[in-house]
């Protein structure tokens, strides 16, 4: 007659761990595991009594040290009667660990209750990352062309004041070339009036020079006639002074001194 050994857990992975310990301890069966509610897992040995009780020492001694042991017992040689509560116990179906019963169906453990919230909430922050993603890839879209927009407005405003600096620049040139046409224009003005006077100052000169060398050929040959007069003869004087019919009369000719004749002479020269 077969016996039956049970662990109970909490948690899946307990009890896979000591359902798998129990069955490397001793040559036992794993008959079924049930899931109860809150998280409880149960599992079943079958085989003969010492078996059955060495597997289940070893399964609990690994639930411990993993601190998910809630407890265990064997029953030794089942009575039939015992055997009709089991799930299936005796059916090809219920031999089978993977199969599921009622039991199972209700009994969901937190683990996997835990798990598809997790699922849910791992969708849920997969969609939320999602919606920020493309939120972001806007915004970034939208710095861009804000950047754009700004270098766009930069470039016009540095062209803009290139174009005043260019245009105040050629105002510039313009007046300058003006003011240098104006200076030249002054300047040749001045030259020319400056050739003029010294043309008129040449000319004055020329006309004084040739004035004062008239004078001076005046002077000279006064001169020279007073040197001649001087040498000649009152009486000579006084027939030159005749021949020039003035308006002196005989008398008054005759009665001139030497100077007198020299000075009438001369006047009449000049």
């Amino acid at each position: 007659m077969d016996s039956y050994g049970y662990i109970e857990t909490y948690g899946y992975v307990a009890a896979i761990t000591a359902a798998d310990e129990g069955l490397k301890a001793a040559n036992v069966t794993l008959k079924n595991r049930y899931f109860v509610k809150g998280g409880i897992v149960t599992i079943e040995f079958s085989g003969d009594v010492a078996a059955v009780i060495a597997a289940v020492d070893a399964g609990v001694e690994v639930a411990k040290r993993m601190g998910a042991f809630l407890t265990s017992n064997v029953i030794a040689r089942v009575d039939n009667e015992t055997k009709k509560i089991l799930v299936n116990i005796e059916s090809p179906k219920g031999n089978n660990p993977n199969d599921k019963n009622p039991s199972e169906i209700e009994g969901k453990s937190e683990v996997e209750e835990k798990t598809e919230e997790n699922l849910s909430l791992n969708e849920e922050n997969v969609e939320d990352n999602s919606i920020l993603k493309n939120e972001l890839e806007e915004i970034s879209e939208i710095e861009n062309v804000e950047e754009d927009l700004n270098l766009n407005d930069d470039f016009e405003k540095k062209l803009e004041i290139e174009n005043t600096e260019e245009n105040s620049n050629t105002e510039e040139i313009q007046e300058e070339s003006k003011l240098i046409e104006e200076n030249e224009t002054e300047q040749k003005l001045i030259e020319n009036v400056d050739q003029k006077l010294l043309s008129e100052n040449k000319i004055e000169k020329i006309e004084y020079s040739e004035h004062e060398e008239k004078n001076l050929d005046s002077k000279n040959k006064i001169e020279d006639l007073k040197k001649k007069y001087q040498k000649m003869k009152v009486s000579e004087l006084k027939e030159k002074v005749e021949k020039l019919k003035l308006d002196y009369s005989p008398s008054q000719i005759k009665g001139m001194t030497k100077k007198k004749l020299i000075n009438v002479l001369i006047e009449q020269f000049s």
